[in-house]
This record gives structure tokens, C-alpha cells and sequence, in this order.
């Protein structure tokens, strides 16, 4: 089993690479390709009493397409494979709904875990998306630019939901050097201490 592309959601104001270089190490691992994705939602317009009080200008939408623009040569200035193997996507409008639709085009989506902010329309809700993707996704927390996939410990309930999880993990599974699944949770608290895995 492996991977063919790996998608990574790009926060526009981001600037460190964190969720970038584990997309890229597991993209370099399965020889797959790397598509980044960024967006960014402009406000409705604000309207009183039937009058426009204030609205998107063409001069904002020039400003927004340069900073997606920049993000791009950030993106691809950052990642270290070939040229041929890294895309780049991006749209004005909603991070959450573009990262959805995107993700069709990926066999897996490496998102960063963050807080759900104020204004969640204009920034990436990855739980929302987790829910809505159809797609394995690996939430990566801040601090992490390195994801190794050595040891694996799988919790396990036997539904449906479990089977598909780890059959979206086989190809993560089959290159560990360690695969576990506890039976009970004290089991699997234990290991989680020892091994590291899973924090």
C-alpha cells in the first residue's frame, strides 16, 4: 500500500513550517506528490438600512491575491523535492469548504491543530473538516515538523469505523517497526507512556 499525493493546508499568515515539513517528509517517504492549499474569505458586504456601508474592494482582492501569491513562493521555496512533485492551489473564499473540495485529489490531508478562532469562516476549522473530508487526515500540533511513523499503537473497538481507520493507516503500518493495539484503555495508557506514541 502507499500513498500517491499528499495535500497540506497552508495558513496564509503562517510562518513557521510546522504541518509543512511532516506533509513533505511523508510525501519524500512515499515518493508521492505534494499539493499545498491556502485560502483566504473576504467579508460580506455590510449593508444598513439598504445602503452599502462597506464592502470588499478591488484594491483588497489585489492585496489578497498578492499574499496567496507570496504564500506560494514561501510554500515551494520551503519544500525540498522536485519541482514536478509539489502544486500549489488556492482561492478566495472559505478555507474549510476549499480544503473539502480539494482534498478529492488527495490520499491524504496533513492539517495543523489549532483552536477554532473567532471568526471561524475565514480561518481553517480542521475538526470541521476532519468530519467532512471523506479523506485520512493527520492533525499535526504545533511544534512538530517531524513524524517518523515508527511506532504505531492502534486503538481499537470493533466497528466499522475502526476497520476503515486502519485500513486508511495500512500504509503507515506496514513500514513501522512496531504496530500495538491494547486491549483495554489502562493498557493502552501505559504504552502511550513508554512508547511515546500518540502524544
Amino acid at each position: 500500500m502507499s500513498l500517491a499525493s499528499v495535500m497540506v493546508y497552508v495558513d496564509p499568515e503562517q510562518q513557521d513550517e510546522g504541518q509543512i515539513a511532516v506533509a513533505e517528509t511523508v510525501a519524500s517517504g512515499f515518493e508521492a506528490a505534494l499539493l499545498g492549499v491556502s485560502a483566504v474569505a473576504i467579508d460580506p458586504p455590510f449593508v444598513a438600512e439598504g445602503v452599502i456601508i462597506e464592502q470588499t474592494t478591488e484594491e483588497d482582492l489585489k492585496r489578497i491575491r498578492a499574499t496567496l501569491s507570496d504564500k506560494e513562493a514561501w510554500f515551494r521555496r520551503i519544500v525540498r523535492l522536485p519541482s514536478e512533485k509539489v502544486e500549489w492551489r488556492w482561492t478566495i473564499g472559505f478555507p474549510t469548504e476549499f480544503l473539502v473540495e480539494q482534498s478529492r485529489a488527495a490520499d491524504l490531508v496533513v492539517v495543523r491543530r489549532s483552536q477554532l478562532k473567532p471568526n471561524y469562516s475565514r480561518h481553517l476549522d480542521a475538526a470541521g473538516a476532519m468530519l467532512r473530508l471523506g479523506r485520512p487526515i493527520l492533525s499535526v500540533p504545533d511544534g512538530v515538523t517531524r513524524l517518523s511513523g515508527d511506532r504505531i499503537v492502534v486503538g481499537w473497538k470493533d466497528v466499522r469505523e475502526s476497520r476503515l481507520a486502519v485500513r486508511d493507516a495500512l500504509p503507515f503500518l506496514t513500514r513501522a517497526s512496531q504496530a500495538r493495539s491494547p486491549k483495554s484503555a489502562r493498557r493502552a495508557n501505559r504504552m502511550r507512556r513508554e512508547t511515546g506514541c500518540g502524544t
